[in-house]
Parts: structure tokens; sequence; C-alpha cells
């Protein structure tokens, strides 16, 4: 025969036990979190840390007024790369919401030490159909790291 008395305190001891066992639960999952959120941060600063590791040459030109004009020439020239490596080449490009295409064409002329050069007529996408731009960043200014050339001897 159930009396209402004993299995009150039973029901209370039982829901007792099982927010202390939610709660001790709850804990581990945060402290797994916080761990796999801490192991997270440790990759990314070893990531970008050892990004630069290869880097040979790296430069910005800014645009007068933040018009790039069709005639206005941008030159990068760099010397004393070792002609028994290859190397990947890319253009970094620096935009904001005033940059008016959702792609951008640019004429690129390399010359090699022997005076060969190689003119190339390239075309990026700069944004998504949406009108969002492509490229790393926060705010209006995003930065996209472009292919130019690959594995190429100097």
């Amino acid at each position: 025969m159930w009396s209402g008395k004993t299995a009150l305190p039973d029901l209370i001891g039982q829901t007792e036990n099982s927010v202390e066992r939610r709660s001790a639960e709850n804990q581990n999952l945060k402290h797994l979190q916080m761990q796999n959120k801490l192991l997270l941060l440790l990759v990314l600063v070893l990531a970008l840390s050892s990004c630069n590791e290869l880097l040979v040459y790296s430069d910005y030109q800014p645009i007068t007024d933040g018009k790039w004009q069709m005639d206005q020439g941008v030159d990068f020239q760099f010397s004393g790369l070792d002609s028994t490596q290859t190397y990947n080449v890319f253009i970094n490009i620096r935009n904001d919401d005033t940059f008016a295409f959702s792609n951008l064409f640019l004429i690129t002329e390399l010359e090699y030490p022997s005076g060969n050069t190689v003119k190339d007529t390239l075309e990026y996408r700069m944004a998504e159909p949406s009108g969002e731009w492509l490229g790393k960043g926060m705010g209006s200014i995003k930065e996209n790291k472009l292919w130019y050339k690959e594995k190429i001897d100097f």
C-alpha cells in the first residue's frame, strides 16, 4: 500500500540526486568545452606563427585616394631568390566598401632575371553574388590572397 508521506521524500531525494548529477555533467561539459577552446586557440596560434615561415617577400603599396587608375602601375621588385627553389606567388589585395565591382581584372608582368617577361591578364572574384565581400578581415576592409603563379623558379 502506498503512503503519500513516505513516497514524497523519496521523489524529492531522487530529484535532488538527478539535479546534482546533471550539474556535475554540465560542469564536466563546460570543462571539456574550455579545453577544446584552449586547444583550438593553441592550434590557431601555431598555424598563424608558422604561416610566414616560408615567406620570402611581402609588400603593400597604397593607392592614391583609394582609386586605382588603369594607367597607374604598381611595381614590386625583389631579388636574391634561390634559383634552385620553386616559389608560389600571390597577389594580396585589400579593398573596402568603396570598391564598386564584384570582380577585379589585373594585367601583370613578371620579369625573370634572364630578362624574359611574362604578361598575364587575370580576373579575380571579389564578392559573392549577394554582394558579400570575399576575403578575410573584420569591418569594412577585406584582404584577399590571390593565386598568381605556382611553383615557379627564377
